[in-house]
């Protein structure tokens, strides 16, 4: 039978395999850059990871009772200073070890008991989340941030306080509207006002599994060239172990209203996006699910064709959001938020591409993945409408994965 992927390990994941877990301590004290303390003795756990949240990654570990009488260990295994980090992957016959980054952040807690030790994390958002504005803030309090974009400032807002050693990357795709720099104030919480910014462009931040942090666009609207990360089916080559499909209408609009708010005497700009009937035949506004609206605000959106992107956007992201499944699958450590999924089931009632909303991964052997996944969509060409992303991938079909991974000899 042909392989499905490129790589071996996504190929070696739809057969029988021995599973990895390796956990690491580190610490260090601000503004100092973590070092390595000593390998972490895991015995289960889990990783949970949402898109939802501004901490999109926490961890829930147990360890080995030995940690407590560890002399390199028990000292550092605390709820300051101190960050732990995950890998899973899989371990071949012939020794090595192919594995992937899943978790990286500070410690929350340290629960332990005659018989076990439990250790529960939260990613470097975390930090961010904690570091709130202690007074009102401008852009001239940053200094130099290159181009005076939202990306640049939120880039600004996040480098000044995420945890040393730590890297920040404006993906590509993330709008380069330039910021509107007088009236923009800003205090109380950090991560509201980051929230807000990343809206006002369409965009989302976050923490990734290395503990490193990205500005990205939000991952509703895909491209025929946005890469397939899994394939979840049944059959021969198949890792779906159950699905159950959810269509719900909370928090789900079809008319998007973006106000930018006047700067300096001038008018903001106003502008709306309402699904069409090519955008989708239920959901279109004033058809059978009705007329409802939302609207968003910011000093960012200055233009017409700006605040008509940002409002298509903001739409297409709530629509996605309708069709939503929730899968259990064998799992995969590669897999992150965002990432785009094909799911089918034998009797053809789902057949389609998703993006990653939610997943809960396990670091012991013999338990599976969860996931919740929204449905992914595509402008419709010549029509410039909306609909869901329904390209095949045929048995065979190679794909190449992007993430770093490490092979342990």
């Amino acid at each position: 039978m042909a392989d499905r992927y490129s790589d071996e390990f996504r190929n070696t994941l739809l057969t029988s395999h021995t599973m990895s877990v390796r956990g690491e301590l580190w610490f260090g004290t601000p503004p100092a850059a973590p070092t390595f303390v000593a390998e972490l003795p895991i015995v289960g756990g889990n990783v949970t990871a949402d898109r939802a949240a501004n901490v999109r990654r926490t961890a829930s570990i147990d360890l080995a009772p030995t940690v407590l009488t560890d002399p390199v260990i028990a000292p550092k295994l605390k709820p300051y200073g101190a960050v732990v980090k995950l890998w899973r992957g899989i371990r071949y016959g012939d020794g090595r070890v192919l594995e992937f980054s899943v978790f990286s952040g500070r410690i929350d807690a340290v629960e332990d008991s005659l018989v076990s030790v439990s250790v529960t994390c939260s990613d470097g958002a975390a930090v961010i989340v904690d570091s709130q504005f202690t007074q009102a803030v401008s852009i001239a309090d940053f200094g130099a941030i290159g181009v005076l974009t939202v990306a640049n400032f939120v880039k600004a807002l996040i480098t000044g306080v995420m945890p040393a050693g730590a890297t920040f990357t404006i993906d590509p795709g993330v709008d380069t509207t330039t910021i509107a720099a007088s009236g923009t104030s800003l205090d109380g919480s950090r991560a509201d006002a980051l929230d807000s910014l990343c809206t006002q462009i369409g965009a989302e931040w976050m923490a990734d599994p290395d503990g490193n942090f990205h500005l990205a666009p939000l991952p509703s609207l895909i491209t025929s060239t946005s890469p397939v990360a899994w394939i979840i089916d049944a059959g021969d080559q198949g890792v779906l172990l159950s699905r159950q499909r959810r269509l719900e209408r909370q928090n789900v609009f079809n008319h998007a209203i973006v106000d930018g708010e006047a700067i300096g005497g001038s008018v903001g700009a106003h502008e709306e996006y309402k699904l069409t009937q090519a955008d989708d035949p239920e959901l279109y506004w004033g058809g059978p699910y009705g007329k409802i609206a939302r609207t968003f605000g910011g000093q960012q959106a200055r233009t017409t064709k700006a605040a008509l992107d940002l409002a298509r956007t903001l739409a297409m992201e709530a629509k996605s959001a309708v069709n939503g499944v929730d899968v259990e699958c064998i799992p995969n450590p590669q897999l992150r938020l965002g990432d785009v999924v094909r799911v089918f089931d034998g009797r053809g009632l789902i057949d389609g591409m998703y993006y990653v909303q939610q997943f809960n991964l396990p670091l012991a052997p013999d338990s599976s993945m969860t996931m919740n996944v929204f449905q992914s969509l595509r402008v419709v060409a010549g029509t410039g409408g909306i609909a869901p992303d329904r390209r095949r991938l045929p048995e065979g079909t190679h794909w190449t994965p992007t993430w770093p991974q490490r092979e342990v000899t």
